[in-house]
């Protein structure tokens, strides 16, 4: 089967590879009784977007992205969602598909008004296609956050592979959104047209903000805005997804593992003498490239990949990456994690035929850290996924000071909360808000009162009120409030 991954915009496991006994020191309460719920028993529906939607293609609206951006420089936290529309005619299709983005205001706390006009001067914003990674960060110095949006044309459009430019037909510019100073934004595309998947933000020696742009066919870009996009040198070197390892409180790295996605390898650069040099190669998870039987008894190629002395079938293999303090006065590390379909019994050479069954998501420590520059992977929580992954990311979550990890998905989030002592606590499902069907989401401070709010956003169809002859009556997403910090008592601890 081909990998079970849906790349959208806007993260890995618990239970068994390597875990340990549950903590004896609380994670961020110590009372034995919880309050209340960790978030809303009901949700708060945000603004209808149905007009928006008949206006793009009705029912077939794709949500790809939820950004979270304070745009009108008010201290309360704003909404940007990427819209766009699948072209379902069977021909080659080289034009951009129907996209906008759409701004929601919070006008007082937890009260969320469709601005989309008065922020972006149109109802409508073409950002030329589909946005999955995106920076916010101010740009011009004016006291508002900018945005910076990746953006390919990767749908339902038949493909131009050509032996010269196979990625010839999803490519597109990158797309910014640069504040006027008065609460508008003036939208400026910039570099080579890319597949753009990612986009990373980072500073020079000088303290100079840079966006690397990390497209899918690896012709990575760098770019400074000073009134103007300018194009840096540097990073010619850097595969899709790699871990930045930078200073605490400082966005300027001084380590980089590079990640090969078709290579099977690992590099570590580190800058010395203000240049980046290549350290070490790490070739993973000994692949080997297998013949698969699909449900339609055709054959495939595929991988199989060899982790903790067991053999998956690649639903993704060595995926997205991040780097934290896995312990509370340690070093920085570097994380990756793992997807891939179990073999039972191990692989030997007999003929496998794939069938669909949740897939295995593993977290691993690569062992580079800002003190060990050897490789020495160690696993230290695996899970089953019941969704297809979406994003990892690595921080603080509930609000103790040591980092955690967040994985998103198109499912049920999986958060792994740090106990400071090297272990991650899953957060327990069952206190989790009941996920809408085909819906992703974001795991972020709303309305300011330092804890969590879990917001629900569709990637298709769900947020339909379906009657008997198919028609529909509202477009809302769903915001649950975050009630309280999470405890102990809300963690599962691998064995």
């Amino acid at each position: 089967m081909k990998k079970l991954l849906l790349l959208l915009s806007v993260v890995l496991a618990g239970c068994g590879g390597g875990g340990g006994a549950v903590p004896t020191t609380p994670v961020m309460l110590t009372a034995s009784v919880k309050p209340v719920a960790l978030f809303a028993t009901s949700p708060q529906l945000l603004p209808d977007l149905r007009a928006k939607y008949d206006l793009l293609c009705g029912s077939e609206v794709m949500v790809q992205t939820a950004i979270p951006v304070d745009l009108n420089k008010d201290g309360k936290m704003d909404l940007v969602f990427t819209l766009w529309c699948r072209h379902n005619v069977s021909e080659a299709y080289t034009g951009p598909v129907p996209n906008t983005l759409v701004a929601f205001i919070q006008t007082s706390t937890g009260v969320f008004e469709d601005k989309t006009k008065e922020i972006f001067g149109s109802d409508m914003v073409d950002i030329g296609g589909i946005s999955i990674g995106y920076v916010v960060t101010d740009l011009n110095s004016d006291g508002y956050d900018d945005m910076v949006l990746s953006c390919n044309r990767e749908d339902n459009r038949t493909y131009l592979w050509t032996p010269s430019d196979q990625f010839s037909n999803m490519r597109c510019q990158t797309v910014s959104f640069i504040s006027d100073g008065k609460g508008h934004y003036n939208k400026l595309t910039f570099g080579n047209i890319l597949w753009g998947d990612d986009i990373k933000l980072i500073k020079d020696k000088n303290g100079n903000k840079q966006i690397v742009l990390l497209p899918a066919d690896m012709s990575v870009e760098v770019w400074t805005f000073n009134g103007q996009w300018n194009r840096a040198s540097g990073f010619e070197w850097l595969q899709k997804t790699p871990v930045f390892i930078q200073p605490e409180n400082s966005t300027s790295p001084t380590m980089i593992v590079n990640k090969f996605d078709n290579g099977q390898k690992l590099e570590i650069w580190k800058n010395l003498n203000d240049g980046w040099s290549k350290l070490l190669d790490y070739p993973y998870l000994a692949p080997r490239t297998i013949l698969l039987k699909n449900s339609a008894m055709n054959t495939t190629a595929t991988t199989v990949f060899k982790v903790d002395n067991n053999d998956y079938i690649d639903y993704g293999g060595l995926y997205q990456g991040c780097a934290l303090k896995r312990t509370k006065d340690g070093p920085t590390e570097v994380l990756y994690s793992f997807i891939g379909k179990l073999i039972e019994g191990g692989y030997t050479g007999q003929q496998l035929t794939d069938t669909w069954s949740p897939p295995v998501v593993k977290l691993i420590s690569s062992g580079v850290t800002t003190e060990n520059l050897n490789i020495n992977p160690i696993t230290l929580n695996t899970d089953q996924l019941d969704a297809n992954f979406y994003h990892m990311e690595c921080g603080d979550i509930n609000g103790d000071g040591m980092d955690d990890i967040l994985i998103r998905t198109t499912g049920t989030p999986l958060v792994y909360v740090n106990n400071g002592q090297g272990k991650f606590g899953k957060l327990n499902s069952s206190i989790i808000p009941k996920v809408p069907r085909g819906s992703a989401h974001i795991y972020v401070d709303i309305d300011g009162d330092g804890i969590k709010d879990l917001l629900y956003f569709p990637i298709d169809r769900w947020q339909f009120d379906w009657r008997e002859n198919n028609t529909y009556t509202k477009v809302q997403f769903q915001l649950y409030k975050g009630n309280r910090a999470i405890m102990q008592d809300d963690l599962i601890f691998a064995n």
